[in-house]
């Protein structure tokens, strides 16, 4: 069954699928009849992973180790979803995202939205040193972030507890160095959003972003755009 799912995850039906999770909580038994009673009892896989740990446990054979790891499991899938498949349509839709987002973080937070060319995050990098008033990065670590994750665009987002969202001389010194650092990659900054009490800033609404790329000569990047 464990080569079957190395070698062609596909092919196996929901049950098969479900019995090989289970010999991780169950090992040396036979995971099958219990595969098929858990589905039978909450309708299909996805019902299985949608369970909470109290209604698992409602099943006859389910045990606190599988109950634990049937709910790890469906946290995780719920996660990765919430992640992988945020799409928006434009600078305005985002900016009103960040604004919930951020709405209660205590610190200033730094976070890397990655884009691919249909505008969907494809992933996400949060820096932070649990300050209100600032967060330190150095620009290898970006660099190595943005290297490694080869999007079409990259939209800069971080938040200003407690004040406005007016920008900073240090905001708009880092901003202009980003746009150095994406052009050197190839990447597109999209925008930079500052999060604050008043509401959102958007460096590209405010045609900061072009302005930076025609004070160092940066040729337009196509690609990750969310104008």
């Amino acid at each position: 069954m464990m080569e079957r799912l190395r070698t062609d995850p596909k092919g196996m039906q929901d049950h098969e699928l479900l019995e090989a999770l289970l010999y991780f909580a169950i090992p040396r038994r036979d995971t099958n009849p219990l595969a098929h009673q858990l589905i039978w009892s909450f309708g299909s896989l996805g019902g299985v992973l949608s369970a909470s740990k109290e209604q698992l446990l409602s099943v006859d054979g389910v045990g606190e180790y599988t109950a634990s790891l049937l709910a790890s499991v469906s946290a995780l899938v719920r996660r990765v979803s919430e992640n992988t498949s945020t799409h928006f349509s434009g600078i305005n839709s985002l900016a009103e995202y960040l604004s919930k987002h951020f709405e209660r973080l205590p610190y200033e937070y730094l976070e890397f939205y990655f884009v691919d060319g249909m505008n969907m995050i494809t992933f996400r990098k949060r820096f932070t040193e649990l300050r209100s008033d600032s967060v330190m990065v150095f620009p290898e670590e970006v660099s190595r972030v943005i290297m490694a994750q080869r999007a079409a665009g990259i939209v800069v987002a971080h938040n200003h507890p407690g004040s406005t969202s007016k920008p900073s001389p240090e905001d708009d010194s880092f901003t202009a160095q980003l746009t150095v650092l994406c052009s050197a990659t190839g990447t597109r900054l999209v925008d930079h959003i500052i999060v604050g009490r008043d509401g959102t800033y958007s460096y590209f609404r405010e045609g900061r972003i072009e302005e930076f790329r025609e004070k160092y000569n940066i040729t337009h990047i196509v690609g990750g755009n969310l104008d």
